[in-house]
């Protein structure tokens, strides 16, 4: 059965009490839920359903038509031995990719948890469609997450259980919670863990970044498990307490108690009752919360709390949970189902609908709608109130304005906090919370762009009131309160810290309001040249520990890049950009900020005739892999002419340069190529020396001598071979695949390890290649080779690397039968190519052989001018549709 469109049945359903069969019953469970899998595979497939999701202990399975879905229900609770319940809703749907999207799917997931283990519920949406079966009218009833009451209707069934308690539903709840007005998007996982929490644990504290969505997951968790509260559940808004004592005063007059109240009353009152209170906002009267919190564990058996905090509350008992921010799409993905699916899009799409309705993602605004949210860190205040905005402007404006964000991301949310109407008064309220230390540190670490080290914060951040030692105690109260997130180390890297970027961007202009700017900003240097200079100044002698240090650092060394050219530090903004870029800006693909800031520092004057060597080379090479040849051979030719004239470099040196110019240069390869050959000669044994012969022996396999070829990879692989994903090794690995295949025709192995090995290098560059080789030498895995390697090429805009990629994607046309396809892709290789005119025909014939040979002259040469016409993004868009059909 094809994908249902239009108006669409959904069928969901979900193991009741799985948590606790999971962890009673472990290999008992494992061999139930195949069992269950398979039944709902079964029954979906047989009345023509489309099963498009596993939910962990349930699915996702869309119908045509509302009586199959009702059918499939059916013959799925007859065979099934676990207790699973079942929510069923017809409705418009968004179908992207292999997902739906749209509050039909809310509204069967609501349906589905009100049931019991072995029930089917109906909405009426669905029931109104059916005739033939058996229902059971349950009237109106609300439903947690949705703002309308619900009229929902059991199925009734031979074989099929008929008796339930009552639905969990809203209706008999007491208490206060507020209906809410929206759905609550992208929090499935982390409500799941709230309810298992609670299932365990009588306090619950949500913690995280002030705007992050902790009450509202509070409120949602707390409205799914109030039917099981007969005391009701009751929300205390503590926001407005201006002192300890109001804590308890607020949480005994909004539960009924009589007053006065004193803390024994409310204990009293509390004591024979079971409910649930929800203390919303404590952290600026953390201690009578705390005081309160543990108070009523001891004596009153029967009430749970779930607390909202910037910091746990502190007591025995308790049980942290630290709400994330919503995921955000990757960097690079600009993928229109990609991105819609990620849930702060989500979040942005529904806000953004209130003000503008039809507001979608497409082709045109996938790239800037994921950017707005990644740089809103995917908090869902900051994505709220940038939807308000796309009422008066475009997703490309709005990414443009960001950079004020704090005028941008103001509103007047009728009955919000005060502290909600801007984004910035939301970190207002967590710094204002802070000791004068704490808000000392705080600023200091805004210097950081991306994250630091303790031993960094050490460094850079110690001065008037802040000792080095008092850095850990400092930053540790930070990661508490919510205003630093911890990336935990993994034993090879140091844990990290870092600021969403919002609140850096609030601690930096705090920064500039205070006159220790300065005296930071020169620690900050201090602390980057000495991080470089940890690193050797040849890269040859860089191993893979030190290029991930640099990696790891990239853009706070490209920040002390900037503050170094800004403030006259020519010697040491050469050797922060000469010693450091090679990795920053290959391994981050970011060429135009490499070219501008290498070029500023090398015309800055300063540094080593090293230091400006490992510069202008870097300059080279960037030009090189954005496809800009002229230029790359300017730069090129101007080191060369530095080398030969300097004291400190030698031959060993400069040869690799000399032989990268050989590709790209036509006219004078043959005299570079007989110099390199007696450089490296004369190194022999050498790192450098092997590079040379890589890159000779590799321009002879593009001049046609594949024997050559193949013998010096394999000679090269000896010797360098246990370096591997080193400097050379990045591209040494990939040609030891790429020379298996031509000798023996099978090298698919060799090419699914060096791809495996490249995904950790810090050399995207190096994995496009290996993924295009990976796609012409693997027939099995090339369609998912080449789109990763589209992906790759689209977000590092590496042009100059686009020709392995055209190659490969025309090799699979061409294999396909589509030749006209395949001719028009090589055209378009040799406009984005680094390789000179004179070589650039050789990695055509090694990429696709003699598939094209029967093709007439005259077409051919028209297909190649067809395909250097499109643009650079349009030649990547006709290449994996050319094998789409694979």
């Amino acid at each position: 059965m094809g994908r249902p469109t239009g108006t669409v049945t959904f069928l969901f359903t979900d193991i009741e009490g799985s948590t606790r069969r999971w962890e009673e019953q472990t290999a008992e469970m494992r061999e139930a839920l195949a069992q269950h899998d398979a039944t709902l595979r079964s029954a979906v497939e047989s009345h023509n359903g489309w099963l498009f999701k596993h939910t962990g202990d349930g699915i996702l399975a869309a119908f045509a038509s509302p009586k199959e879905a009702v059918l499939a229900a059916i013959d799925a609770q007859r065979a099934l031995s676990l207790p699973v319940r079942m929510g069923i809703t017809t409705g418009e749907a968004e179908s992207r990719g292999h997902d739906y999207f749209g509050p039909a799917l809310n509204r069967a997931a609501r349906i589905m948890a009100a049931g019991h283990g072995g029930q089917v519920l109906l909405a009426q949406s669905t029931a109104s469609l059916v005739d033939g079966v058996d229902l059971l009218d349950l009237g109106e009833h609300r439903l947690r997450d949705l703002s309308r009451p619900q009229l929902l209707y059991q199925l009734r069934a031979e074989g099929l259980k008929d008796s339930f308690p009552p639905l969990r539903t809203l209706n008999e709840a007491a208490g206060n919670l507020p209906i809410q007005p929206t759905s609550l998007l992208g929090r499935d996982q982390e409500l799941a863990g709230v309810l298992d929490g609670m299932a365990q644990h009588r306090l619950l504290t949500l913690t995280g970044t002030g705007g992050v969505g902790k009450t509202r997951l509070a409120l949602q968790a707390a409205a799914s498990v109030g039917p099981d509260f007969p005391g009701g559940t009751w929300l205390i808004e503590l926001a407005a307490a201006n002192d300890p004592g109001e804590v308890e005063r607020l949480t005994g007059a909004t539960a009924g108690a009589l007053p006065p109240i004193s803390r024994d009353s409310l204990l009293d009152f509390l004591h024979g009752k079971h409910l649930l209170l929800v203390l919303d906002n404590c952290e600026h009267v953390l201690d009578a919360c705390a005081g309160l919190a543990s108070a009523v564990l001891a004596n009153c058996p029967n009430v749970w709390i779930i607390a909202t905090s910037r910091e746990a509350l502190g007591v025995p008992g308790e049980w942290t949970i630290r709400v994330p921010s919503l995921r955000v799409p990757p960097e690079g993905v600009h993928d229109v189902a990609e991105v819609a699916s990620a849930p702060a899009v989500e979040l942005l799409i529904e806000r953004a609908r209130a003000v503008r309705p039809g507001f979608a993602v497409s082709e045109r605004t996938a790239a800037d709608i994921a950017d707005v949210v990644r740089r809103l860190d995917g908090i869902p205040l900051a994505i709220e109130l940038a939807a308000a905005r796309l009422r008066m402007m475009s997703p490309a404006e709005l990414r443009g304005h960001l950079a004020h964000r704090f005028r941008l991301l103001t509103g007047s949310r009728r009955g919000s906090l005060e502290r909600h109407q801007t984004l910035k008064a939301a970190i207002d309220w967590s710094f204002r919370l802070l000791s004068k230390e704490e808000q000392q540190l705080a600023r200091r670490l805004a210097v950081f762009t991306d994250g630091w080290t303790l031993e960094a914060a050490e460094a850079v951040c110690t001065g008037r009131d802040v000792s080095e030692p008092d850095v850990l105690d400092l930053l540790t109260e930070l990661v508490d309160k919510s205003l630093v997130q911890m990336d935990e180390g993994d034993g090879e890297s140091p844990t990290r810290y870092r600021y969403l970027e919002s609140i850096r961007l609030y601690m930096a202009d705090s920064l500039d309001g205070v006159d220790e700017r300065a005296a930071v900003e020169q620690h900050f240097l201090a602390w980057a040249l000495d991080v470089v200079n940890s690193v050797p100044q040849r890269r040859w002698a860089h191993t893979p520990a030190h290029a991930l240090l640099l990696l790891r650092e990239s853009r706070n060394l490209a920040a002390a890049m900037e503050r170094a050219l800004d403030d006259g530090h020519a010697d040491a903004a050469a050797r922060l950009a000469g010693n450091s870029g090679v990795v920053i800006w290959f391994g981050t693909g970011a060429y135009d900020d490499g070219i501008r800031l290498s070029a500023a520092a090398y015309e800055a004057g300063g540094g080593s005739d090293l230091d400006r060597f490992n510069l202008g080379n870097n300059i080279a090479l960037m030009w090189m892999w954005s496809g800009a040849i002229g230029r790359s051979i300017e730069w090129f030719d101007r080191m060369i002419a530095l080398a030969r004239q300097s004291n400190e470099l030698t031959g060993t040196d400069v040869a690799p340069s000399i032989v990268t110019l050989s590709l790209i240069d036509d006219a004078r390869r043959e005299t570079l190529e007989r110099e390199c050959g007696q450089l490296a000669a004369a190194a022999a044994g050498t790192v450098e020396a092997d590079y040379v012969a890589f890159i000779l022996t590799f321009s002879r396999l593009l001049q046609g001598d594949s024997k050559l070829y193949v013998e010096a990879m394999h000679d090269i692989w000896q010797r360098r071979g246990e370096e591997r994903f080193g400097p050379i090794n990045d591209y040494l690995v990939q040609n030891l695949a790429l020379a298996t295949w031509i000798a023996t025709g099978d090298g698919g192995s060799e090419a699914k390890q060096a791809v495996a090995g490249l995904r950790g290098s810090m050399n995207p560059t190096a994995l496009i290649q290996a993924l295009c080789l990976q796609a012409i030498i693997d027939p099995l895995s090339s369609l998912a080779a080449l789109r990763e390697a589209q992906s790759l090429l689209r977000y590092h805009r590496a042009s100059g690397f686009a020709t392995f990629f055209f190659g490969a994607a025309a090799r699979i046309a061409a294999r396909m039968g589509n030749r006209e396809g395949a001719g028009r892709l090589l055209g378009a290789g040799r406009k984005w190519t680094m390789y000179s005119p004179a070589l650039q025909p050789g990695w055509e014939r090694v990429a696709v052989g003699d598939l094209l040979d029967d093709l007439p002259t005259a077409e051919f040469e028209a297909l190649l001018q067809e395909g250097a016409r499109f643009s650079f993004d349009e030649a990547l868009d006709l290449a994996v549709p050319a094998s789409d059909s694979e």
